[in-house]
C-alpha cells in the first residue's frame, strides 16, 4: 500500500478513484501470490498459463499469436515459451500444410509440470471471504467489466 497509501485514504479521492487504486493493488498482491505457488516448479505463473493454454488447444497445440491471445500479459510471451523449450516442457514444430505457420505442442513432461502447477494454484484462486460477499464482489466485477468492455 506504500504506492497508493495516502491517496486511498485522502477524503478528498473519489470512491471511484479510490477503488481503482486498490484493484491495481490486488492485482498485483495475487500476481505475487499466484508466481509464489508456482516457482518451487521453477515456472512463473505467465509459463504455468501458457502451459494450461496449449494443453486446452486442440491436438494439444497453439500458434505464438493464438496463446498471446489467452494470456493478460502478452509482451512476455516469446521469452516464456522459449523458457519452457529449455525446461523441455514444450516443443516448436512447422505446420506440414503451411511451412511459415509454427506450432507450439505441450509434452509429456509439460503435461506433468501443468499439473502440478493447477495443483499447487488451487488454493490460492479464491478471493477468501464469506459466500454472500463474494456474490456481491462476483457482482461488482461483472459490473466494472461490463462498464469498461460496453457488454
Amino acid at each position: 500500500m506504500q504506492i497508493f497509501g495516502d491517496s486511498i485514504q485522502n477524503p478528498d479521492e473519489s470512491y471511484n478513484q479510490k477503488c481503482f487504486q486498490l484493484f491495481l493493488l490486488l492485482g498485483g498482491e495475487m500476481e505475487a501470490r499466484l508466481n509464489n505457488a508456482v516457482t518451487d516448479l521453477g515456472l512463473t505463473y505467465l509459463q504455468s498459463l501458457i502451459l494450461y493454454a496449449i494443453n486446452s488447444g486442440r491436438d494439444n497445440s497453439m500458434t505464438v499469436n493464438q496463446i498471446s491471445e489467452c494470456l493478460p500479459n502478452k509482451v512476455n510471451t516469446s521469452r516464456s515459451i522459449t523458457q519452457l523449450i529449455k525446461l523441455g516442457y514444450v516443443m516448436k514444430e512447422r505446420s506440414q500444410e503451411d511451412q511459415r505457420i509454427v506450432y507450439v505442442n505441450i509434452t509429456d513432461e509439460g503435461r506433468k509440470v501443468k499439473k502440478l502447477a493447477e495443483d499447487a494454484l488451487k488454493g490460492q484462486l479464491t478471493v477468501n471471504l464469506p459466500e454472500d460477499k463474494a456474490k456481491e464482489l462476483y457482482d461488482l466485477f461483472l459490473l466494472m467489466l461490463q462498464n469498461y468492455t460496453g457488454a
